[in-house]
């Protein structure tokens, strides 16, 4: 029970637990900005969740909406970036390499004006922070890459979402605690005329966030297999392959879906960018979007930030850069290139700062089995992995 108090000018109000109300003051006192907004959220496993997140977002700008997309890797509206109070964000000062054709050899320029990736996901008051600055912007839409963990420190308890995505756990099993706040952030909504909810049906977990819906939000599901799922002869997938072609260059797959057949070639490589497109295509057709627009958007995205990025200057060969900073997560960037019909797998590597030499032998390792030619660098970066495939 709440006691208010008051001393002077000042006045207190004392609760027995302040972050079970934290998120209801954060949302007043920023005039719950989510309101303001046509709201997305997209959880699950981290890579997946972000890189469904840019497909929405290019979906939904391709119908000249003002999106903003908050994610792991930062936070902009269009081409700005944003700090993670919401501002517009500018450089301390100018890049001093930004007009060369290259650096000069062993000499780093000096540059502390870059944007800096966020190290944690936003608490309460950040993300009504955030969507307020969105909103001060001039966003018409918010897409959130929330991945579970988000999801448990119950970050987003005050925001209203017309769209939740579940892309699903990754490569296990999902954990119990992922499955409930899941099913808490499905629970919530509770208007089957404006709130949509997107699983994919590929998860186990699928049944009971479905169920966790069903009294709300009207769900729409989608798949990755070419086999879809089916029960009594009819697709337990609303949207689903038809056929995958992968390459070392692109993607391109046909959909099955409600408003018909849809053919899409993108520049993301990999058999899990079918799992992220298909869910990109649900949320467009869950949020009203046309075929044209959701083909002109899927279609615009060039790569996700450290998610097998295709480089292409006009070379004959294919250059891909990924993130991989552990030996499992370079096994299965390699492994991807492998199925897409790499040849020749060139790979340079190099361990992030700090590792002990069990870790960068392992990495070494996996890359050594994996890889025609490797080369190992001797200085660390963020980025630890880039391969080049024939």
């Amino acid at each position: 029970m709440a006691q208010v108090t008051a001393g002077g000018t000042i006045a207190a109000v004392l609760v027995p637990d302040a972050s079970a109300v934290i998120h209801r003051l954060a949302k007043t006192f920023y005039e719950d900005p989510a309101s303001a907004l046509t709201t997305v959220c997209v959880t699950g496993a981290a890579e997946s969740s972000t890189a469904t997140s840019f497909l929405i977002r290019a979906v939904l700008a391709a119908t000249q909406q003002q999106v903003a997309l908050l994610t792991p890797l930062g936070y902009a509206l269009g081409a700005l970036k944003l700090t993670s109070r919401g501002a517009i964000w500018e450089p301390d000062e100018d890049d001093p390499t930004r007009d060369r054709l290259c650096t000069t050899p062993n000499f780093l320029a000096p540059y502390r004006g870059k944007y800096e990736a966020p190290t944690s996901p936003p608490d309460v008051l950040g993300v009504q922070q955030l969507l307020a600055g969105c909103v001060d912007a001039g966003a018409e839409t918010a897409v959130l890459a929330a991945p579970v963990r988000s999801l448990r420190a119950s970050a987003l308890h005050a925001c209203r979402f017309d769209v939740a995505v579940w892309t699903g756990a990754g490569d296990g099993p999902a954990a119990e605690d992922d499955v409930v706040a899941a099913e808490a952030l499905l629970a919530a909504m509770a208007d089957p005329k404006t709130q949509r909810a997107v699983l994919c049906v590929d998860d186990g977990a699928t049944h009971r966030l479905r169920a966790a819906a069903s009294a709300g939000a009207r769900a729409l599901t989608y798949s990755a297999q070419l086999d879809r799922p089916v029960a009594d002869g009819s697709p337990l997938a609303d949207v689903y392959p038809l056929s995958v072609d992968l390459s070392i260059w692109d993607t391109t797959v046909t959909l099955a879906t409600p408003l018909g057949d849809i053919t899409l070639r993108t520049a993301l490589v990999g058999a899990h960018a079918v799992a992220d497109i298909a869910a990109a295509v649900t949320v467009g057709i869950a949020l009203g979007a046309t075929v044209d627009t959701i083909v002109a958007g899927v279609e615009s995205v060039r790569g996700v930030p450290g998610q097998l990025e295709s480089i292409d200057e006009g070379q004959p060969f294919a250059v891909i850069v990924d993130g991989a900073r552990t030996p499992m997560a370079l096994e299965k960037a390699l492994k991807t290139v492998r199925d897409c019909g790499a040849q020749n797998v060139i790979t340079v590597v190099g361990a992030t700062a700090g590792s002990d030499k069990a870790f960068r032998a392992a990495l070494g390792r996996m890359a050594h089995q994996l890889s025609d030619v490797l080369i190992v660098r001797t200085c660390a970066a963020r980025r630890a992995a880039g391969c080049v495939g024939r």
